[in-house]
C-alpha cells in the first residue's frame, strides 16, 4: 500500500503570516507551485496560502484587449488571505484514503504533519496525478510486454 510519505514533497517553501501577499505570489511564480504553508516564528503551522487565496488579493486592470496588469495592495499580508485551519494528514495515510478525502473536502493539498504541528511535507493533486500517470504507464508497459510474449509464443 502506497503511503503519503512516498509521494509528498519534503523540501517545501514556507512563508510567514506577516509577509506581503505580493512577495508570496512572486514565490509561487518563481518556484512553479500553488500552495505555501504558513508558519510562525517557531516553525509551527498556522495556515496555508493557495493560488486561489492569492486571486482574492489581486487587483486586475485591463491595459487593452490582451494585456492586463496585476497589482496588490502593499498593506495586504499573507495573514489576511491564508486559509485556516489547514487540512493535515499523517505521513502513513494511504494514497487511496487521502485521495478520497481530497474529493470529499474539495481541497487540492494536504500538509503532512510531523509532531506538534510541525511540517514534514506537502502532497497536492499534482502529486497524485503524477502518481496516476506513472501507474498508467507501468500498466501499459506490462500489457505491451504480455502481448509481445503471447505473440512470440504463438509463432
Amino acid at each position: 500500500m502506497t503511503e503519503a510519505r512516498s509521494l509528498m514533497t519534503k523540501n517545501i517553501i514556507k512563508i510567514k503570516p506577516e509577509m506581503p501577499i505580493q512577495i508570496a505570489y512572486e514565490e509561487m511564480k518563481k518556484h512553479g507551485i500553488r500552495h505555501l504553508p504558513v508558519t510562525d516564528q517557531t516553525g509551527k503551522l498556522v495556515g496555508i496560502l493557495s493560488d486561489r487565496d492569492v486571486q482574492k488579493a489581486v487587483n486586475v486592470k485591463m491595459i487593452n484587449e490582451i494585456e492586463q496588469e496585476m497589482t496588490f495592495n502593499p498593506h495586504d499580508t499573507v495573514e489576511n488571505f491564508m486559509s485556516w485551519p489547514v487540512q493535515t494528514i499523517d505521513e502513513k495515510t494511504s494514497i487511496e484514503d487521502l485521495t478520497k478525502m481530497m474529493i470529499e473536502l474539495k481541497i487540492s493539498a494536504f500538509v503532512v504533519n510531523g509532531s506538534n504541528q510541525y511540517i514534514k511535507g506537502i502532497i497536492t493533486t499534482e502529486d497524485l496525478l503524477k502518481y496516476l500517470l506513472e501507474l498508467l504507464n507501468t500498466s501499459e508497459a506490462t500489457r505491451a510486454m504480455t502481448i509481445s510474449k503471447l505473440h512470440w509464443g504463438h509463432i
